[in-house]
C-alpha cells in the first residue's frame, strides 16, 4: 500500500435515525459508502498509523459537477473497470482493515491534479 495506489475499500454506512429507535433509518446524505475504489493519498513515510487517508472514487460522471472532482479514465495501469471520478471533497481516513486488494496505480499527472485540489480544499 503506497501513495497513489488504487485499492478496493469497504466504506462503512452511517445510519442516523429520524427519531430515537426508528426502524428504517436512512443513509446519511451524500457520503460514499460500500465497496468501491479508493485512492491512497497518505504519505508513504507515515506507515505506523492504523488508518490511511483515501479519496473515494465513483463511476457516476455526474459527480464531476462538484468542485475539485477529477475524472480518471480507466486504464491497464490504474486497474479501474470504469471511467471514474475522484471525489476529492470526500477525503477521509479509514482503518487499514477496510482496505481490500490493490487494483492499480494512478497516473502521476492525475495524482498531481488531485494533490492540487486537496491543497485548495484544505486551504494549504
Amino acid at each position: 500500500m503506497r501513495r497513489g495506489d488504487i485499492c478496493n475499500v469497504e466504506l462503512p454506512t452511517l445510519e442516523l435515525p429520524l427519531e430515537p429507535k426508528a426502524e428504517n433509518a436512512p443513509k446519511l446524505g451524500n457520503e460514499q459508502f460500500g465497496r468501491r475504489p479508493g485512492l491512497i493519498v497518505q504519505d508513504n513515510q507515515i506507515g505506523r498509523l492504523p488508518t490511511v487517508v483515501i479519496v473515494p472514487l465513483t463511476k457516476q460522471m455526474t459527480a464531476l459537477s462538484y468542485p475539485g472532482a477529477i475524472k480518471i479514465k480507466r486504464s491497464g495501469y490504474n486497474g479501474l473497470d470504469y471511467d471514474s471520478v475522484a471525489l476529492v471533497h470526500q477525503v477521509r481516513a479509514i482503518d487499514k482493515r477496510r482496505l481490500r486488494n490493490t487494483i492499480g496505480t494512478i497516473e502521476s499527472d492525475l495524482l498531481m491534479q488531485i494533490e492540487e485540489q486537496l491543497s485548495k480544499l484544505l486551504g494549504l
